[in-house]
């Protein structure tokens, strides 16, 4: 069946969410459902962050979980500014692709800019969230593949980074070093702690996604895919294409 990727046009909501007046964009899958995604807004100031909300599933009490989980999740970015989210100083703007959709999992990438007045320049913001639609959760990298040594070398072989400016950036470091970043992969919980984590993975039709933490001069952040039949031995369950 088809997916459709409906964006809406504007309607009064609380909290400042509005519907999006963008092009649409059309997902194929055979689900046995027909989910639909809207992109909402939050806005407070200077602040936007567009996350997508589902609708046309049968299980209403699961489709509730699921919108506020991607909601709570998109939201996760203002805990980079406890002190000035609320508050004039702050311009943040996040929006989001849908990077993987269907019967099983759906996958969100937010990226964006973030600027408070005074300060030396604007951060670069990436974060991502996978969700098991069979189950309502979130998920992190470490609950869809086993990660060891032998998958950090294999990510440093058969990855490609996104921007070819960050070709071979994987390979200054060890396996170990690796492997002990991606175990951190995911944890948006953390976002705004002293040891939050800057990793962070997505899912596409035929891929893994991972982003890694760089230093501003390089983006703040790059992103490298693999191919998902390189890493098919280390996938805690099967993931279809």
């Amino acid at each position: 069946m088809i997916i459709f990727y409906i964006l809406l046009a504007c309607i009064s909501m609380p909290q400042s969410i509005a519907g999006d007046l963008n092009s649409l964009q059309t997902h194929s899958s055979n689900t046995h459902e027909n989910y639909q995604l809207t992109e909402f807004f939050y806005h407070h100031n200077q602040t936007a962050i567009s996350y997508p909300q589902l609708s046309g599933m049968k299980d209403s009490s699961k489709k509730e979980k699921l919108n506020k989980n991607i909601k709570t999740d998109a939201l996760t970015v203002l805990h980079y500014y406890p002190d000035g989210a609320m508050t004039d100083g702050l311009t943040l703007d996040i929006k989001h692709t849908i990077k993987r959709m269907d019967r099983e999992l759906l996958s969100i990438q937010y990226d964006g800019l973030g600027n408070v007045s005074g300060t030396a320049h604007p951060s670069n913001h990436f974060y991502t969230s996978t969700y098991l639609l069979t189950h309502g959760e979130r998920v992190k990298l470490d609950q869809l593949v086993t990660l060891n040594e032998a998958f950090s070398e294999t990510l440093k072989k058969k990855s490609k980074a996104l921007s070819p400016a960050m070709e071979g950036y994987l390979d200054g470091f060890s396996n170990q070093d690796l492997l002990a970043k991606l175990q951190t992969a995911d944890q948006l919980e953390r976002i705004g702690e002293n040891d939050q984590s800057d990793v962070f993975s997505y899912w596409t039709k035929d891929s893994l996604g991972i982003s890694i933490g760089v230093s501003h001069a390089q983006g703040d952040h790059a992103e490298f895919e693999v191919l998902k039949k390189e890493i098919v031995p280390f996938l805690k369950k099967p993931i279809a294409e």
